[in-house]
């Protein structure tokens, strides 16, 4: 019975600890994730308005990364917010000719601020297989570097310069969005949606040349995937 009753407490010993985290494991996997965190590609398209004319400009396009994050809420909804590198700025063509006025090439001359943007938004999801979601809220965006590019046909050349002191240092405004995601298993999910921040702020500081105003508008298609945890 000694050799029983000693092996039955070893037993117990190195078997409930596995039964307990096995059933803990289990318990949490089963509940309904509330964080989801993701990665995500924008495909950007960004404008200025204010006080110039957008018909003689080109938008900004480019494909950017970024992460997000998501809180699950009662009633469907959730609190959305990340982080997100995008450039945001203008460009247009020119015809350029040399002193004697013999010789014409075309130049395009692009002016955009680098940022890192944070959006923070109420986002409201259906239920079912797919399911469809609407976003509203806000974002913000810190200046990394302010560039201007002349790129020239006649050398095939891009001349890059780091402007300074010509873009105040943020950026923020309103934000909206809707899309489409599915889920895969527990624990992916793959979304697809679009979304438009519309820029609040005048982006002309103080020690920059001329009058008015601008700010910034930029529309992006986003492809993201998340993982629930």
């Amino acid at each position: 019975m000694k050799i029983l009753s000693t092996f039955y407490i070893m037993y117990m010993k190195r078997i409930l600890p596995l039964v307990f985290v096995s059933f803990i494991s289990t318990h949490l996997w089963a509940q309904e994730s509330k964080f989801i965190i993701g990665l995500d590609l924008t495909a950007s398209t960004t404008n200025h308005w204010g006080d110039f004319d957008r018909k003689f400009v080109d938008p900004i396009q480019g494909i950017y990364p970024g992460l997000n994050i998501e809180y699950a809420l009662p009633n469907q909804l959730s609190l959305k917010s990340g982080l997100a590198f995008e450039r945001k700025g203008i460009s247009y063509e020119a015809v350029a000719s040399n002193i004697a006025g013999t010789e014409e090439w075309n130049i395009r001359h692009s002016e955009y601020c680098e940022y890192i943007s944070i959006p923070i938004v109420i986002s409201y999801s259906t239920q079912g297989v797919v399911n469809f979601y609407l976003n509203g809220g806000v974002f913000g965006g810190f200046l990394l570097k302010q560039i201007s590019e002349f790129y020239s046909e006649r050398d095939k050349t891009t001349n890059i310069e780091v402007l300074k002191d010509r873009s105040t240092n943020y950026d923020a405004g309103l934000s909206i969005g809707a899309g489409i995601n599915k889920s895969f298993g527990r624990r992916f999910c793959l979304d697809f949606g679009v979304r438009n921040n519309l820029g609040l702020v005048n982006l002309a500081s103080s020690e920059s040349s001329g009058s008015g105003s601008y700010k910034t508008n930029s529309f992006g298609a986003v492809l993201a995937l998340k993982l629930k945890i």
